[in-house]
């Protein structure tokens, strides 16, 4: 009963709804139906306004409403740093400078590098917690120091002064949407997209600035008014720094003008310059940059390209782990100052000849002055005896021949070692040749094949065409500290070699090299032997050798350097993996006794290794790194090749430039130059060696030239 009753009410509750309207009989028309979105166009984005650029030129490639002015907040400190770094483009010193921070720089809002008023700080420094952590305070504290430079007016307000410059530059540059109230973008600062495009492009030339916007973090010490030292450290508000591809350069954010970013990126070669102003946040900018960055590189072609190469962070972190005292962290390498290979006794290289005159005598003097030591004269007589001749060798693809080389001076001291070659027996010619300096056991370069080894893959080698000699370093020099293992060797015929006891008297790398040159002396005996075309190869300290070798010796038509770090193709002035401290504590005896005067001191060194790169132009000359073999510093290496480029340059023979380290696994050539970093830990391979032969028949048969 009382279920029925409770039907009935709700019923009649339904009854009670008024009835719905019925549509309209006639319906408007339906709009046409647009095409289909393109899927080969622009991402969309969040942001007001966009520009993609070329990196090297600033010249815009693709934007939407990038002419537009808008409010740019914290990315107004490129131009900010850019000023400041062309005061020191002018003179190094400024970088040195000392600021002391007012009470109007600390009390600065937003975003701060947490400075305190009376602290002190090195304008380099300071640069840095301008950039990381976008200091508006460290802005104001450059503009105050900075500003009366740029103007005459004592009683103008030098961060006043400042700005105008700023404005003056901005102008200088062509940068029609640009308006700077202050150097920080606390304010309503303009710019627009494409204006800071071509800004970035301007400052990304100077490589201090690179290497500012491109540290994730930097750690310094702040003065205190009392003297006490405050540590502090900086970390990069730039995300993308933490991916492989992106350089910089500057993030930027107020309420006025959103999530901005200006952002570098490559592929190889090429470099692209993004920047989204009007984000509609923090993360949205992000977002929106990679999808810029995504299709424009499809656009160029890039979309399978490996990115340059860099260290494994798993590698990194294992090192962490480990607590390791050397440095293996690039964000810790401080600025590098190298010496112009072409600035000799004041004045400046600028032609082949006068470098074959004037630089080259002089450069090679000062390696061994403060480096390698001097060796002896050319020895007044070499002669050469075949102990031993096998035709059928590598199952009768080559025939062996063991030879004692024997070099006396004009007094009748003399010193003997031996050396074997392999020539191919299908030559039917004088073929080019390579020497290898073995600092191993004989088992890694075994002439009798009963053990083979990718240290010396001689089958490999003589099915390319190729003849190949051996010597071991130890045969010629014994490879320890103590004056009685050197005894037996040449450095016991001939103690101080060219030098002064103490001083430049030729060390045990040198004497190697001189092994190296004594054997070449063989090969321009040998008939089956195209004696021009001869390559000098050799790993870690046998790397270094080679270097040294080639660089003294220039019959030696192709110098080949792998994994030799330290005192071989890595720059000394560079703090990372070994250093010259750290080789001169382990291995003494290789390094003439000037060079230890150099320990902690490198950036006093007359030459770097660039310089001894430089000295084997016009000739072949190839480097090859590790890339688990951060020790032997696989940057600084293929950096000191880049750098011997203004001397490969006065031959017309173009050389690679510090921006273009190849990915991993993919050699690089140009010219007259080659290099690689491999996947892999300290070791010569027999993937280097191809490489090798790779680069070879390019230089001396004209295959895969470009």
């Amino acid at each position: 009963m009382v279920r029925r009753l409770l039907l009935g009410l709700a019923l009649a509750g339904l009854a009670a709804v008024p009835a719905l309207p019925q549509p309209p009989a006639e319906k408007a028309p339906l709009p046409a139906k647009a095409p289909a979105d393109r899927v080969d166009g622009p991402p969309a984005v969040s942001a007001k306004a966009w520009a993609v650029a070329d990196g090297a030129t600033g010249k815009l490639l693709y934007g939407s409403k990038e002419a537009e002015p808008l409010v740019i907040a914290s990315t107004t400190k490129i131009m900010t740093a850019w000023l400041v770094l062309r005061l020191a483009a002018d003179d190094p010193g400024v970088l040195d400078e000392t600021i002391t921070v007012t009470e109007r720089a600390a009390k600065t809002t937003g975003s701060g590098a947490r400075i305190e008023a009376g602290e002190k700080f090195r304008v380099r420094d300071m640069l840095f917690g301008l950039l990381l952590p976008s200091g508006n305070d460290a802005a104001v504290a450059l503009a105050e120091h900075f500003g009366r430079r740029f103007g005459k007016d004592k009683d103008a307000d030098p961060l006043g002064l400042f700005v105008g410059e700023m404005n003056r530059r901005a102008a200088a540059l062509k940068l029609a949407e640009t308006k700077y109230l202050d150097p920080h973008g606390l304010g309503k600062n303009l710019s627009s997209a494409r204006d800071l495009a071509a800004l970035a492009a301007a400052a990304m030339t100077d490589p201090r600035f690179r290497r500012y916007v491109g540290t994730r973090r930097h750690e310094c010490e702040a003065t205190a008014p009392g003297g006490e030292k405050r540590a502090v450290v900086w970390d990069n508000t730039n995300r993308l720094l933490g991916i492989d591809g992106y350089e910089g350069v500057k993030t930027g954010t107020t309420t006025a003008a959103g999530s901005c970013l200006v952002a570098s990126g490559r592929r190889g070669a090429d470099q692209l310059l993004v920047v989204v102003l009007g984000s509609t946040s923090n993360d949205s900018r992000y977002t929106d940059t990679r999808n810029l960055f995504a299709w424009a590189w499809r656009e160029r072609g890039h979309t399978a390209t490996p990115l340059p190469w860099r260290a494994d962070p798993k590698l990194l972190a294992d090192l962490e782990k480990r607590k390791v005292t050397w440095n293996f962290r690039e964000e810790k390498v401080p600025e590098v100052k190298l010496p112009d290979p072409l600035a000799v006794g004041g004045g400046r290289i600028t032609t082949a000849e006068e470098w074959e005159k004037k630089g080259r005598p002089a450069t090679l003097d000062l390696f061994r002055k403060h480096v390698y030591g001097r060796p002896p004269e050319k020895p007044a007589e070499v002669r050469f005896e075949v102990t031993h001749t096998d035709p059928k060798a590598l199952e009768g693809r080559a025939t062996l021949k063991r030879v004692r080389i024997t070099s006396r001076d004009a007094g009748g001291k003399s010193f003997t070692f031996e050396t074997a070659v392999l020539i191919p027996n299908a030559a039917k010619g004088p073929v080019p040749a390579f020497v290898l300096i073995n600092n191993r056991g004989v088992e890694s370069a075994d002439p009798t094949r009963k053990v083979t080894d990718g240290f010396w893959p001689a089958e490999e080698i003589v099915a390319r065409g190729y003849a190949t000699a051996v010597f071991r370093t130890n045969d010629v020099d014994a490879d320890k500290k103590d004056d009685a293992a050197r005894a037996g060797g040449v450095r016991g015929v001939w103690p101080e070699g060219g030098g002064k006891p103490g001083e430049d008297s030729w060390a045990t790398l040198s004497a190697w090299a001189w092994g190296a040159s004594r054997v070449l002396d063989y090969l321009q005996t040998d008939q089956a032997v195209d004696a021009s075309k001869v390559a000098v190869v050799g790993h870690s300290r046998g790397g270094k050798t080679a270097l040294w070798a080639g660089a003294q010796d220039e019959r030696f038509g192709l110098v080949v350097s792998n994994d030799s770090g330290c005192g071989g193709a890595a720059l000394s002035r560079r703090p990372f993996g070994e250093t010259v401290a750290a080789i001169n504590r382990g291995f003494l005896h290789w390094f003439c006794d000037n060079f230890k005067t150099y320990d902690g001191r490198e950036d006093e060194l007359p030459v770097d290794q660039h310089q001894l790169l430089a000295l084997i132009a016009p000739r072949g000359l190839y480097v090859a790194s590790a890339d688990a073999d951060l020790w032997a510093d696989p940057r600084g290496e293929f950096l000191a090749l880049a750098h011997a480029a203004p001397v490969y340059d006065l031959y017309k023979h173009p050389g690679l430039k510090p921006d273009e380290m190849p990915p991993l696994d993919t050699p690089l050539a140009r010219g007259r130059v080659g290099y690689h970093v491999r996947r892999g830990v300290h070791n010569l391979t027999a993937y280097d060696w191809e490489r090798f032969m790779d680069f070879a028949d390019r230089l001396w048969r004209g295959r895969g030239a470009k």
